[in-house]
């Protein structure tokens, strides 16, 4: 995922600046409802591994919800410099 972030800059106006933009910041700063939304899917994935009857992609999503956003962004700021 951070590889595909890395090559996302190219399509990017050349002026834009990514620790700039609120989304991105918000993404590499964490706050409280970022530590509520991790225990949230920590309890789903948990809920998911211990009961047979809930779907096997639930772990997937909540792992997504998670990690994803972070790890785009990272690769953004990344790709930023090596223009």
């Amino acid at each position: 995922m951070t590889a595909i972030g890395m090559a996302t800059p190219v399509a990017l106006p050349g002026d834009y600046d990514p620790p700039s933009n609120s989304q991105s910041s918000s993404r590499t700063s964490p706050g409280l409802m970022d530590l509520i939304t991790a225990l949230a899917t920590g309890f789903a994935g948990a809920v998911a591994l211990a009961r047979r009857d809930v779907a096997a992609v639930l772990p997937g999503s909540t792992i997504a919800l998670s990690l994803l956003p972070p790890l785009l962004v990272a690769g953004v700021c990344l790709g930023q410099l090596s223009q």
